[in-house]
């Protein structure tokens, strides 16, 4: 005969492999199987085990955002100072809310508010020479 020879009735895989489950019961559901890959649902209230709580800062984000694009079109006026005066909102909303939050965004709400600063000047300092430009070809007689 071959292979391995068993006496009548003894079930060589018995206990090499987890017994099925019972008629009804799917095989995640079944008592002592391993849980399935996804956790089961906490109950209302409860804080999920896996997440993790949100440190970002949006609003540094933005002002940080706000204030390089400002710098980048300190050129057209309006815009500018729109632009300038967001940057430095969202910057002072930014610190205040990495205060309550331990700190997290308050270098790039700081920078956000710098640049927005810079943004102003930026601008003020382009209308006053295109001013001045404007002044000086007029006094030549060329207007």
């Amino acid at each position: 005969m071959s292979g391995p020879d068993f006496p009548p009735g003894v079930d060589p895989d018995a206990g090499r492999y987890p017994a099925p489950p019972p008629p009804g019961l799917a095989s995640a559901d079944a008592p002592g199987s391993p849980a399935g890959p996804y956790a089961p649902p906490q109950p209302d209230g409860e804080p999920d085990a896996g997440a993790e709580a949100y440190t970002g800062n949006a609003p540094a984000v933005a002002s940080l955002v706000l204030g390089l694009v400002g710098a980048v079109l300190c050129w057209l006026i309006v815009v500018n100072f729109i632009l300038a005066a967001l940057a430095i909102a969202f910057g002072g909303f930014g610190i205040s809310l990495a205060g309550a939050r331990g700190g997290a965004g308050r270098g790039m709400a700081t920078a956000g508010v710098l640049l927005g600063v810079i943004t102003a000047l930026m601008g003020i300092v382009f209308i006053v020479s295109l001013y001045s430009f404007i002044l000086g070809t007029c006094s030549n007689g060329a207007c």
